[in-house]
């Protein structure tokens, strides 16, 4: 009469067996092996690129994708889920490591085994992918073993990497020192001395570098300011105009056959065997077989002298008086002030 049905309890749901350590890790071991297998193609799937692109990038995509599916399907076995990530990191680190291993050695093949007649060069590339699938395998000590694997392999990179980069930064100093100093040498045996002043209490502010290296700017005691320049050899050197267009050049025209000492008409004068500006503010003179102008400073090494002051007449006949070639050693120092040995 009546049909009562009584409902059977579902069936229990039974979870698959917790993996043992022992099964992850053969699982991870066989990751590294399948990979570091497939990594031996790696050399043949680059040249593949060089030789047929852009097909030939369809090969190291390939390739790839090859260790991410060994990678996703071993930890399924061996885990008992489908770790996708394990698969991407295994894929991304083996061709990081490939690319490592590839521009140190720079020439395929890597490293040939004659015997075996392979390339194992990208061997390596396979055991940092096993690493970094480790990475994402939920097991706290698996994923220490993954960053053990692939720090270590930075490492293994990254200090020998740094440690000859250090040694080249040292080879480069040494030699940069040694060509400095060859430099230093030579412009020591050609250029002209700069001439100085040995007047009481004068004091060196300022020399310049360059074309101006024969230029000693020279404050006095009393914040006089005055430029002693040692001028080099020139064909015009014999003309008695010469001493005087150095000293106050005739603005918008260059030393030539038409300016005459008419020129210079209550301007600069012969005084025996030195030229003087009438205004006081130069002299020129023979010293030791060369030109030397001692005048007060162009404005613009003036301002850079720290000076209170331009030299007066009196100033400059006492430095004109008391000229001296600079030493070697003192040269020295003034090249390397001025930084002309850089």
């Amino acid at each position: 009469m009546f049909d009562v049905r009584v409902p059977l309890p579902p069936a229990a749901r039974v979870d698959p067996p917790r993996p043992t350590a022992l099964r992850i890790s053969l699982g991870l071991a066989a990751v590294a092996i399948a990979n570091a297998l497939i990594f031996l193609a790696a050399p043949m799937a680059l040249v593949t690129v060089f030789f047929a692109f852009p097909f030939g990038l369809v090969a190291p995509l390939l390739l790839l994708a090859a260790v991410a599916a060994a990678t996703i399907v071993i930890l399924r076995i061996a885990v008992g889920r489908r770790l996708i990530w394990s698969g991407v990191l295994a894929a991304l680190a083996g061709a990081i490591t490939f690319g490592v291993l590839m521009a140190r050695a720079g020439e395929i093949p890597m490293l040939w085994i004659p015997a075996l007649s392979i390339d194992v060069g990208g061997m390596p590339a396979g055991v940092v992918a096993a690493g970094a699938a480790a990475l994402a395998v939920p097991r706290w000590w698996a994923r220490v073993a993954g960053a053990v694997v692939v720090g270590g392999a930075i490492a293994l990179v990254a200090v020998p990497a740094s440690v000859a980069a250090e040694q080249q930064r040292v080879i480069d100093e040494q030699h940069e020192l040694e060509s400095r100093e060859q430099y230093l040498e030579q412009q020591l045996d050609t250029l002209t001395r700069p001439v100085t002043a040995d007047v009481p209490g004068i004091e060196t502010r300022w020399i310049g570098g360059g074309e101006y290296i024969s230029h000693a700017a020279l404050v006095t005691a009393d914040g006089g300011a005055l430029w002693v320049q040692a001028v080099g050899d020139s064909p015009d050197a014999g003309r008695e105009e010469y001493p005087c267009w150095l000293m106050k050049p005739i603005p918008g025209s260059g030393f030539d056959e038409t300016i005459t000492m008419d020129d210079y008409s209550g301007v600069c004068e012969r005084d025996g065997d030195r030229f003087v500006l009438t205004d006081g503010t130069g002299i020129a003179l023979m010293f030791e077989g060369r030109l030397v102008l001692v005048t007060v400073p162009l404005d613009v090494f003036y301002d850079d002298m720290d000076a209170e002051r331009m030299a007066t007449a009196d100033e400059l006949e006492a430095a004109a008086a008391s000229l001296r070639t600079l030493t070697r050693d003192e040269f020295r120092d003034v090249l390397l002030a001025v930084g002309t040995a850089d």
